[in-house]
């Protein structure tokens, strides 16, 4: 405004010099008064709301329309209805006001065009186009072209940009053009066409992004901050798994719901998706305040979550829990789960994870709960590590307490890792590669089966509502990933290459880890299920020493001073022969 106001005095100056003398006979009101008239009328209209450094035509027509306006006022206060005089004062003011603006564009361009990503459009439907004009002038990106599978489309030009197929031609043109960012827009695209397509273009050191759902963007233009960076999960996921909805929105409304280890990673999507089911009361238990605090913050709005400070060996805060809520299903997800630290802390681990479930467990039979479901994993089949064991441990467990009590329902869920957990291995990864590296793997033949936090969680409530009499549910994983494939492909979705700009550094493997995961055990037959993905182990038969060895390790755990590592673990063995320790103290277990 300060600008346009000394813009207008220039005018008034130089019309003075060139023979509008008559214009100050009257005084400087004139000069103030179009100045004043200009900022109001601009200001009303919104006009100086937009920043300088995006000044477009469409701006340029409106300021053009408010200088002929003001010249137009101001030759009918003075009286003066020469048409010759008013095109005078429009050019005048016009020079004096609107070069500085493309001035200040242009200056502002050079500043951030080394920001200024060059990219092109994946899908030139209507959301391509959409984005493609949202981006018009935008600091961040600059769309030069589309590229799509239709060959209908390709050579057509669309918005002022070309589509392009995806060929020798394309490729050219983007070295060429230095394009480095490929934004996909379309969300018809199949897992196996977007798996090639994000190898293809990882292949050539180009950085893709998704565009977010439609529900993110209908209300607003989807902005660069909105892009997502095509992450290493895009890469895993396989077609969309379905669970039935109606179902289990029938199943779990006005239902109060017990879910332990709410806080982590699972537990707490569990707890995300069922508020959606419409229940009465979702009560989350978890030991951890930081993460506790973190959920109940971001599920504020919801007055049917009830988060709880508790240890799950907490006999007599469960006890409270149980009266007073009297729940109807409890998704027992709390554990210690990092394998190395299990291992150095066996006796924790254990009473944690074993006797923890026990004591859960048996106030959901004390107080009658129709559904209970333990969240197990592949690590307990045969397991070679202590946190294996113990779930493993939980499992037989289950089955033993399930089989002597018909009024509650044990189910139990078996899968592999989940991706982007806390403490997993891609985080871990990810934050290897912003520090620089080196990446860390344990051994160049690890495998492990991968599965989104998500559809893991999706597919545990349709095994408790469809679970029953001991069931034990195991989740279709896929075809299991090399360790070392998933580290080469980080670095590569990152822009950089792989033991080049990031060295991945083989360190050996860790007390207790496995170079790849089984999700049945030697003696377990896998029936199939009405849904796809989920299917049924065999039932577990326990034998009379298999009770007496549980009751065995339990009364070890219950005792407060008890401290033998050793004997802990043997019973353990002894209960589950195909444990096997590797890389352990507890290897020497094995050979006596």
């Amino acid at each position: 405004m300060l600008l346009d106001v000394i813009g207008v005095m220039l005018v008034f100056g130089e019309y003075h010099l060139f023979g509008g003398n008559e214009l100050f006979l009257v005084g400087l009101w004139p000069l103030f008064g179009v100045s004043l008239v200009m900022v109001i009328v601009g200001r009303a209209i919104g006009f100086y709301d937009s920043f300088t450094r995006f000044f477009n035509f469409h701006e340029l027509v409106r300021y053009g329309a408010l200088l002929f306006g003001v010249s137009l006022t101001l030759m009918v206060v003075l009286g003066d209805y020469r048409l010759e005089r008013l095109f005078v004062l429009f050019f005048s003011m016009a020079l004096a006001t609107i070069p500085y603006r493309f001035v200040i564009k242009y200056l502002f361009s050079l500043k951030s065009q080394t920001q200024v990503k060059t990219a092109l459009l994946y899908g030139a439907g209507e959301r391509g186009v959409f984005l493609k004009r949202s981006f018009f002038n935008s600091p961040h990106f600059k769309i030069v072209g589309f590229v799509d599978d239709d060959p209908q489309m390709k050579g057509r030009k669309i918005d002022g940009v070309y589509v392009y197929g995806l060929d020798d031609k394309l490729l050219a043109w983007m070295e060429k053009k230095e394009v480095k960012h490929v934004i996909f827009t379309t969300s018809k695209m199949s897992t196996a066409r977007k798996d090639f397509l994000m190898n293809y273009f990882k292949d050539l050191r180009v950085q893709t992004y998704n565009l977010p759902p439609a529900d993110v963007w209908a209300q607003r233009p989807p902005s660069a901050a909105q892009l997502k960076k095509i992450r290493i999960e895009d890469l895993l996921t396989r077609e969309e798994i379905g669970i039935d909805v109606p179902a289990n929105q029938s199943f779990y409304t006005g239902k109060t719901i017990l879910v332990t280890g709410g806080a982590g990673s699972i537990g707490s999507e569990l707890v995300r998706q069922l508020v959606g089911f419409a229940p009465k009361k979702v009560v989350v238990l978890d030991v951890n305040e930081t993460a506790l605090f973190h959920l109940q913050q971001e599920l504020m709005d919801f007055s049917i979550i009830s988060c709880v400070l508790m240890n799950v060996l907490d006999e007599g805060g469960l006890e409270g829990l149980f009266v007073q809520e009297g729940f109807d299903c409890v998704f027992h997800a709390a554990a210690f789960k990092h394998v190395s630290v299990v291992e150095d802390n066996p006796i924790q681990g254990v009473q944690n994870n074993a006797l923890g479930t026990y004591r859960v467990a048996k106030k959901a039979i004390e107080h009658k709960v129709p559904k209970f479901v333990l969240v197990s994993t592949d690590k307990a089949v045969n397991p070679t590590n202590v946190m294996g064991a113990s779930k493993r441990f939980c499992e037989l467990m289950v089955a033993w307490m399930g089989g002597s009590h018909l009024e509650t329902d044990f189910i139990t869920t078996r899968f592999g890792n989940v991706l982007g957990s806390n403490g997993s291995v891609i985080p871990i990864f990810r934050k290897q590669i912003e520090a620089g590296g080196p990446v860390t793997l344990t051994h160049p033949d690890i495998t492990r089966y991968f599965m989104t936090i998500p559809e893991a969680s999706k597919l545990v409530l349709e095994a408790c509502r469809i679970g029953k009499d001991n069931q034990v549910f195991v989740f279709d994983m896929g075809t299991p990933v090399r360790i070392i494939d998933l580290a080469t492909n980080m670095i590569s979705l990152s822009g950089f290459r792989p033991n080049e700009d990031i060295e991945i550094k083989i360190v050996g493997l860790r007390p207790g880890e496995k170079l790849y995961e089984e999700l049945l055990l030697n003696t377990e037959e896998m029936l199939p299920s009405h849904n796809p993905h989920i299917f049924i182990a065999q039932k577990e038969v326990l034998s009379p020493e298999h009770l007496l060895l549980i009751q065995s390790v339990l009364d070890r755990l219950n005792e407060a001073d008890f401290s033998d590592a050793m004997e802990l673990i043997g019973l353990m063995k002894a209960l589950i022969p195909e444990y096997k320790s590797n890389n352990s103290k507890f290897e020497v277990l094995d050979r006596v």
